[in-house]
């Protein structure tokens, strides 16, 4: 028994058409390292990273003993719905959200619509992790880019 990660590239697209194996694959034991989940833009993407175990969020992971998930997109985190859904269906001890750089270089929101974008990305988020808190109960105020 062994377990084994796959580590797929992080500067190009990459379809996984099947995996396949000579013995039985069970799946994690539940008393295995926490898992992070991770969102965010091109610096979490890190495209230019000599591979995928040179990103940040995987080197972070490996220093913390923890199992990363990173579901970073460069150029396009713009709190898409579909990102926030992913996120809540991905079971994961620690999740965390980088947001801003994608939504100020491009005029995806104003004032009056970042807002709500984001409490609407995080009670997504939160709908299927309970316990994490609300955008509601966020001390402060959330202005816009």
């Amino acid at each position: 028994m062994k377990n084994i990660e796959l580590c797929l590239p992080q500067q190009t697209p990459t379809e996984l058409v099947a995996l396949r194996a000579d013995g039985d694959v069970l799946p994690p034991l539940p008393d295995g390292p926490r898992r992070w989940v991770h969102h965010g833009s091109s610096i979490s993407h890190c495209i230019e990273a000599d591979g995928p175990t040179g990103t940040w969020p995987v080197v972070a992971a490996t220093l913390g003993g923890v199992e990363v998930i990173n579901l970073s997109r460069a150029g396009n985190v713009l709190l898409d719905p579909c990102g926030a859904r992913t996120i809540r269906d991905t079971p994961a001890d620690l999740i965390s959200l980088k947001v801003g750089i994608n939504i100020v270089s491009l005029p995806a929101f104003r004032l009056r619509t970042f807002g709500p974008a984001v409490h609407g990305f995080l009670d997504t988020i939160r709908d299927g992790v309970p316990g994490h808190p609300a955008a509601a109960d966020l001390p402060g105020e959330l202005s816009g880019p």
